[in-house]
């Protein structure tokens, strides 16, 4: 009984010990008639109105996606940087239409697996250069909508351009899957 008794009583002893501080001294002591200060209360701040000012480096674009059905184009605005390179900013316009907007549950227009390889444009022609990858559309439907959408984008974008045409690694195309794009798109 005393082995079951005396560890009992240690660990509530220890307890008891750590419990009330061990001495510390939460007291403070002031000399007779000394004055204690009282600090000074922080000034309000509020902070300034947020101003919606429009970032000189950002730009407006329309992008068109396809609805949930994906039996028609939805035309949305999005933000992206400035950019001085036009066949840079149809790059980023094209990787725009590589991307679903959940927020307005619209569709990517442009499968995962098709690239594109290159821009070009001259004399407002533009000249887009996709991987083969192009040519597997599944379905007539799919490839109206990934043409339209390509289209529409660029054309409401890029305002000097009045033609767009394809390319298949480098190659004018003929057709995609089933959609004949030889003569280009014009504006």
């Amino acid at each position: 009984m005393k082995k079951t008794i005396l560890p009992i009583l240690l660990a509530t002893i220890t307890t008891t010990a750590l419990l009330t501080g061990c001495g510390t001294d939460t007291s403070t002591t002031t000399k007779p008639g000394a004055v204690t200060p009282t600090p000074a209360p922080a000034p309000e701040t509020t902070p300034p109105p947020k101003q919606e000012i429009p970032d000189r480096d950002t730009q407006q674009v329309t992008v068109y996606r396809a609805d949930q059905n994906a039996t028609k184009l939805v035309k949305e605005t999005e933000t992206t940087a400035k950019m001085a390179s036009e066949t840079k900013f149809a790059s980023v316009l094209f990787d725009m239409l590589k991307k679903s907007n959940p927020t307005s549950h619209t569709i990517a227009p442009v499968p995962p697996k098709v690239e594109l390889i290159g821009v070009t444009l001259e004399q407002g022609t533009l000249t887009l250069n996709f991987n083969d990858e192009v040519t597997r559309l599944q379905g007539s439907a799919t490839e109206t909508i990934f043409v339209d959408a390509v289209n529409k984008t660029m054309f409401d974008d890029l305002t000097s351009v009045t033609t767009i045409k394809y390319q298949i690694n480098g190659q004018p195309a003929e057709v995609l899957t089933q959609l004949v794009v030889k003569d280009g798109f014009h504006r």
